[in-house]
């Protein structure tokens, strides 16, 4: 084989071969699109969700100048992995009054979507209340569209995964999930200035299954693990059973309630609980009914 033969099969070889890696990689760099630009002032919300529309089974966001930020909810797809080192910062824009992220399709479902780290900032001084913080009221039906001042929202998913994520000052609950199946919450960090009321942590509404909710940390301002079968109002996302969930290792301080767990007609069926460390102000674990649904009794 003469030199001119060889440089060819080279050439051949990184066209074929190195190519598609190289491209495969472009879209989830700053440099890749002029839409993100992680300065803490550009808004980044399309950018980022032009990578998460590429249907990409890895988005990766390196580590910004600053720090991101989105103004409008962030849609994730099935069979999906969003990636952000453990401290970058993800921040929800002043006055935007909306979720950070949640999955594409709420009716038909979702399937193996994997959400990995990021400091996930609700900025709740930035946000507005929502009514029922203004008022109390929550006898009105629940309405995907209402403001509940939520972090993020995860409905019928299959194979969810939430994994080292810290998620900071959100309005009401960091996340609100339901309808899931085979999930998985691992290596959580809260992180809440306590400035607003219902700042749960994990909330699990009903039709979830087969789970398995573990090492959380930090102090809440309402329940940071609540498994509610029935919700009641204007929280209720989904109702029905909840069952075959192991939460074990949390560790808060001055906490208000570890785990809570609300039946009012729907059972809660073979929940494990284990290692719950720490001080809380009102319960470690709650067994409650609240009359959300009058009439209906509780099943544990």
């Amino acid at each position: 084989m003469n030199v001119t033969t060889e440089r060819l099969v080279v050439a051949l070889f990184v066209t074929l071969f190195l190519t598609p890696l190289v491209a495969h990689a472009q879209p989830a760099s700053i440099s890749a699109t002029t839409a993100i630009v992680g300065n803490g002032m550009h808004d980044d919300t399309a950018g980022i969700q032009a990578l998460l529309d590429s249907r990409r089974t890895l988005v990766y966001l390196p580590s910004p100048p600053k720090h991101y930020l989105i103004s409008k909810p962030l849609r994730i797809y099935s069979d999906q992995t969003f990636q952000l080192d453990r401290s970058t910062v993800i921040r929800l824009s002043r006055d935007s009054d909306c979720l950070m992220i949640t999955n594409s399709d709420h009716d038909r479902g979702n399937k193996n979507i994997v959400l990995v780290g990021g400091v996930w900032d609700m900025n709740n001084l930035g946000q507005s209340l929502t009514d029922y913080q203004k008022d109390r009221n929550w006898k009105k039906a629940y309405d995907p569209k209402r403001y509940l001042g939520v972090l993020m929202r995860f409905n019928r998913v299959k194979r969810l995964v939430l994994r080292n994520l810290t998620l900071k000052d959100p309005v009401t609950f960091s996340t609100q999930l339901g309808n899931l199946d085979q999930f998985t919450i691992e290596d959580i960090t809260f992180d809440y200035n306590l400035k607003r009321t219902n700042m749960d942590g994990i909330h699990i509404h009903g039709n979830s299954r087969h789970g398995r909710i573990t090492n959380l940390k930090g102090t809440t301002n309402d329940d940071m693990v609540a498994l509610n079968a029935d919700d009641g109002g204007i929280f209720e996302m989904s109702r029905g059973p909840i069952e075959d969930i192991a939460v074990d290792g949390l560790w808060g301080k001055d906490g208000y309630t570890a785990v809570r767990l609300l039946s009012a007609g729907s059972p809660i069926r073979r929940i494990r609980l284990a290692n719950i460390f720490g001080t809380f102000r009102y319960n470690v674990v709650s067994f409650t009914n609240h009359n959300v649904h009058p009439g209906s009794k509780s099943t544990f």
